[in-house]
């Protein structure tokens, strides 16, 4: 931060960024924005504290209920495993809907329950969510 006084924001690119980012900001009384990735129950409750603006949940739950499903089913049904890679874009999680991705985040139940209807919509048409290997980034 002090490397980039007059920053009017500072981006995260690691799960515990979020949480770091929001301590520093308030340490200092930072008046920068401050943003990350992933989940981790310290980054949430900085968003709902205020001192975080938000981060991007990776929606790994997604992903992996998606590629066990596709998995169970080559090994279930002999379905060929598609080539290719699962894209599930990320959600950004902010003041406007922590306290629903707090709630959903307290037990793989919840997370089910939130989830399942995308589960459904994709395990009905798999290659929704799937991209060529030569558009991975």
């Amino acid at each position: 931060m002090a490397a980039n006084p007059d920053a009017l924001a500072f981006l995260g690119t690691g799960d515990t960024d979020a949480y770091n980012l929001a301590a520093v900001r308030t340490k200092t009384g930072g008046t920068w924005l401050a943003g990350a990735f992933d989940l981790d129950p310290r980054s949430l409750q900085a968003i709902k504290d205020g001192a975080l603006f938000a981060s991007v949940s990776p929606e790994h739950f997604l992903k992996g209920a998606l590629a066990g499903w596709l998995e169970a089913e080559h090994g279930r049904a002999g379905t060929p495993l598609p080539e290719g890679w699962l894209y599930i874009s990320g959600l950004v999680v902010t003041s406007a809907n922590i306290d629903g991705i707090v709630a959903r985040q307290q037990s793989d139940a919840s997370k089910l329950a939130w989830f399942k209807p995308q589960i459904e919509k994709a395990t009905s048409d798999p290659g929704m969510f799937l991209r060529p290997l030569d558009q991975a980034r």
